[in-house]
């Protein structure tokens, strides 16, 4: 059976669709068709593969442009939650700011990405060694007789 080529290319005449392309694609086809017959021409059932593959094609392109706009307004949308802190960033008053800010809030800020993980780790870290520091000059101020111990049994120790 002979393929009619022209017909087929005359289908596609947008896309570049080549002799060879047509007559490999026909002989898949013709083989198929001796085990089984199709209800139509050949040429048909070629024709209906390469509108689904170049439809396939253009779905794919879509798609692509529609993940590049989603990363765009992912984009937008992290920067507007950052937009403020950034402008302090830049004027070096960030860390400042963030020093008046609670812990929770600073979880909240560092989890949602509007502040970096390393600006919140130095605060928090700063805080703790400021009150370990804190709660040693206490704990010393507290135990100035130099007693290790200070409860029931601390005639003991003397």
């Amino acid at each position: 059976m002979k393929i009619n080529l022209d017909r087929i290319k005359n289908h596609f005449v947008n896309h570049r669709l080549t002799n060879d392309e047509i007559i490999k694609l026909g002989s898949q086809y013709e083989r198929i068709n001796k085990i089984l017959s199709f209800k139509r021409p050949i040429e048909d059932v070629i024709i209906e593969h390469f509108k689904c593959v170049l439809n396939n094609q253009t779905i794919r392109e879509q798609i692509s442009k529609l993940k590049m706009e989603m990363r765009e307004n992912d984009n937008k949308l992290m920067l507007i939650k950052r937009e403020k802190f950034d402008d302090l960033r830049q004027k070096g008053k960030l860390k400042y700011f963030l020093e008046n800010v609670n812990n929770d809030d600073l979880d909240f800020l560092n989890h949602i990405q509007s502040v970096q993980s390393e600006e919140v780790s130095e605060i928090k870290l700063r805080r703790f060694k400021d009150k370990r520091d804190e709660h040693n000059r206490n704990y010393n101020v507290l135990n100035l007789d130099g007693n290790v111990s200070m409860g029931s049994n601390s005639e003991i120790w003397r």
